[in-house]
């Protein structure tokens, strides 16, 4: 769960250059929306795995969680 917050805090910075490399925004949606869900989603298998229910759920959630907290603090930090 923390390895998920600390790659979403970090996803602004890494979007921008590989942004300013490419010239193009296609990356931008799939890597912001898609590697926090892809975290919390791998944490939650791992956790029905072990048979800890309220882990798995509260690592799927986490996962959702950090998107629309990452869109917060990308429009907080850069502008809408």
């Amino acid at each position: 769960m923390l390895l998920a917050l600390i790659v979403t805090l970090l996803l602004p910075t890494m979007s921008r250059a590989v942004v300013a490399q490419l010239g193009t925004q296609t990356i931008w949606p799939l890597t912001f929306t898609g590697i926090p869900v892809l975290l919390g989603l791998l944490g939650a298998a791992f956790a029905l795995f072990r048979r800890r229910y309220v882990w798995a759920a509260l690592s799927a959630l986490w996962g959702f969680v950090l998107v629309f907290g990452g869109y917060y603090l990308y429009v907080l930090a850069y502008g809408p």
